[in-house]
């Protein structure tokens, strides 16, 4: 399943947020990129609450932490 299926979102909406959020990076296969989906669920819910995003997926990951 893709990332744009699993958050029910435009796939051009998630390169977005991976350019804009430097998104973690998994790894690429070919023209395929892999990102950490914890890393975009926590940047799609701070924009779902209005939040500003953290810059970095460190930042991110100490949110899944607190």
């Amino acid at each position: 399943m893709s990332a744009a299926a699993h958050f029910r979102r435009a796939p051009s909406t998630i390169r977005c947020w991976a350019h804009r959020y430097h998104a973690r990076r998994l790894g690429v296969i070919g023209r395929t990129v892999w990102y950490d989906l914890r890393d975009l669920a926590v940047i799609d819910r701070e924009i779902r609450h209005g939040r500003p995003v953290p810059e970095t997926w460190e930042a991110r990951a100490e949110l899944l932490i607190s």
